[in-house]
């Protein structure tokens, strides 16, 4: 089947297995465009997840849909370059690569082959569009002349000679950028990228993520900021996108939703629907339970069980989300598939299963400080916890999120980012480039192209002069210095801050790549430690490295214990103190709430061609399993 027609098949109707294929065709090659331009299998996994979103959202409005492989390329590097240079001017992006690749290097010497890499992608997008598939398909994606052709949709000796014809083009171009191909072939050079390795579970993090982004829970923030930043650039190159921003709530006016809700609501908050609750609450007894966990069956049903692994709701909703502030939203009546939910109604659930809030909304996101988003036909509102509007929101060229300290961030097509109160009134003015959730009384917003802090008076109380900056966490913030590069400017090292714009770290040896959240008095760091190779550590609060750096991943802490990789023994969990206290033994882990972790487990069976079931499980503190579960993912093997 061509690649035409499995768009063709998902945009008319979701099928599941179509978009898995295309994610198993082509995810390979994106991943390793965006390892070349990042150099790091972590961040290079989150930029893959953000080029397939940009698929789901665009696959409809694809003019030329026999191209994909072409586009996907396009887009891969396009996520890499903003991941590169996060929120730098997209002219200068290119340009900022190709400098930091051949001075950012402290005077390491490069191979001819990671010299003519610099210049592929740039040179390679200049060939025409068919010559381009051709090449992707034949050397950067490995496949046989065959299987190109059959994904092209076009006869062997074609496909053969566009591949030909481009590679011979790309030469030229190439050997005019001063580059011979006398000790490096340039089509045994673009094959052994072909043959670069990409990790296992690449296909399946991928089709999460765009399940995440398809459903009406918040996907992962980093991948859809970057998502999120391809889209809008496409939005200025007057473009058209499909289903943009499928799970953000939009608005016009009370009329048609008002009614609606306050029916929906007439039976009063307590009607249940579907979650019947718990046997201790149909006798009447006192819920001591403080948290429900997630569960899914291998036919994509949802249920919730506790602590103890006991199912206290049985699976019987199309979807789920997580518990946040004692509710959690559920799908009646839609179908689930591996990247969303299509079709029913979301409501919410309480802590003892019983349905508060009726199943009426077409999207629903956690509640944070006491309201949550929601949407009834594209038309968005927050609501309480008894599911009545508090407050109605603009039309759909505003886009907004969960209240923080009392305020939530919108954003203004054009016009930029601004803060409003639960009132919906504007207190803040939208007029910034980016911005940040309030976090300890304080924001970050950029302007200029430079990013500062202010307080919810919007006032400048750290001015401005960041490449970019995070959150304050613990009394600190993240920020990377503007560092000039060529005409521009590129991130420099990730710093830590305090509240007088003080900068406190003090890295030593050490030039720290990313610094993760601060929870429980430690914050994760990548730090490289040759090259091409990267280590994660933990620091403190003054920027003094307490665990050294001897992960190859890792997250924050959480109840005292956190998830870090080593190597191909998988996930384990660490103490504050560095020590294992759950041996590495797990495809994945997840933090640690209320008691429990979700953890993969090793072993897969295959459901179908396309489809495999892996295992999965809740743990405690102590490592001990309580619940086992096996859900469906994307073979892995499937071309």
């Amino acid at each position: 089947m061509t690649d035409a027609e499995l768009i063709d098949r998902y945009t008319a109707s979701q099928d599941e297995a179509a978009f898995a294929e295309i994610v198993s065709r082509h995810s390979g090659m994106v991943y390793r465009v965006c390892c070349r331009i990042l150099g790091d299998p972590h961040e290079s996994e989150d930029a893959s997840q953000a080029v397939f979103i940009v698929l789901m959202r665009k696959a409809g409005s694809l003019r030329r849909k026999q191209d994909l492989s072409a586009w996907l390329y396009g887009v891969a590097v396009h996520v890499a370059l903003q991941a590169l240079r996060k929120r730098t001017r997209r002219s200068r992006m290119e340009e900022e690569y190709t400098m930091l690749r051949e001075t950012g290097r402290k005077g390491k010497t490069e191979t001819d082959a990671e010299r003519i890499l610099v210049h592929l992608d740039r040179e390679l997008r200049k060939l025409s569009a068919v010559q381009r598939q051709a090449v992707i398909l034949r050397y950067l994606e490995g496949k046989s002349q065959k299987e190109a052709a059959g994904i092209a949709g076009c006869p062997q000796g074609t496909l053969g000679r566009r591949a030909s014809d481009g590679l011979a083009s790309l030469r030229k171009r190439l050997a005019r950028s001063g580059f011979a191909f006398g000790t490096v072939p340039l089509r045994s050079l673009l094959e052994s990228e072909a043959e670069a390795e990409i990790p296992e579970t690449l296909a399946s993090s991928v089709l999460y993520a765009s399940k995440r982004a398809a459903g009406s829970i918040e996907a992962d923030g980093a991948v859809m900021e970057l998502a999120e930043g391809v889209m809008k650039m496409m939005i200025w190159q007057k473009v058209k996108l499909a289903a943009v921003y499928v799970s953000a709530a939009l608005v016009v006016t009370f009329t048609a939703v008002l009614p609606v809700v306050l029916k929906a609501n007439e039976k009063g908050a307590d009607t249940v629907i579907q979650g019947k609750g718990s046997e201790a609450h149909r006798q009447g007894k006192p819920e001591t339970r403080t948290a429900l966990f997630c569960i899914e069956t291998l036919d994509g049903i949802f249920g919730f069980i506790d602590k103890k692994g006991n199912i206290v709701v049985k699976p019987e909703f199309g979807g789920a989300g997580p518990f946040s502030e004692g509710l959690a939203a559920v799908n009646v009546g839609g179908k689930s598939n591996i990247w969303g939910t299509v079709g029913g109604k979301w409501g919410y659930i309480d802590i003892s299963g019983r349905m508060t809030v009726q199943p009426q909304f077409d999207s629903a996101h956690p509640f944070s400080e006491g309201l949550a988003r929601v949407s009834i036909e594209k038309k968005g509102m927050y609501i309480d916890r008894k599911g009545s509007i508090q407050i109605v929101l603009a039309d759909h060229t505003h886009y907004y999120w969960d209240f923080s300290e009392g305020l939530a961030r919108f954003r203004v097509i054009p016009g930029g980012f601004g803060y409003m109160d639960k009132k919906g009134a504007t207190v803040i003015k939208p007029g910034f480039q980016g911005a940040k959730d309030f976090k300890e009384g304080l924001a970050a917003v950029k302007v200029d192209e430079k990013w500062g802090y202010i307080d919810e008076n919007g006032t400048f109380v750290i001015k401005p002069r960041f490449s970019f900056a995070y959150s304050f966490s613990g009394e600190v913030a993240v920020v990377h210095a503007r560092i000039p590069s060529g005409r521009g400017y590129i991130n420099g090292p990730a710093q830590l801050m305090d509240k007088k714009g003080k900068i406190i770290t003090d890295p030593g040896r050490f030039d720290f790549e990313y610094i993760g959240k601060f929870s429980e008095g430690l914050a994760p760091v990548r730090v490289r430690t040759g090259k091409k190779k990267t280590k994660y550590g933990y620091i403190n609060k003054k920027g003094r490295i307490v665990i050294p750096p001897r992960f190859d991943n890792a997250d924050e802490f959480s109840e005292g214990l956190a998830a870090v990789r080593v190597g191909k023994r998988g996930y384990g969990y660490i103490d504050i103190n560095g020590t294992f206290t759950i041996e590495p033994q797990f495809g994945r882990a997840y933090p640690f709430s209320a008691g429990l972790a979700k953890v993969g487990l090793k072993g897969r069976r295959s459901l179908s061609r396309t489809l495999d079931a892996v295992k999965e499980a809740y743990i405690n503190t102590a490592g001990k399993m309580v619940y086992r579960q096996e859900v469906r993912v994307l073979n892995p093997m499937v071309n």
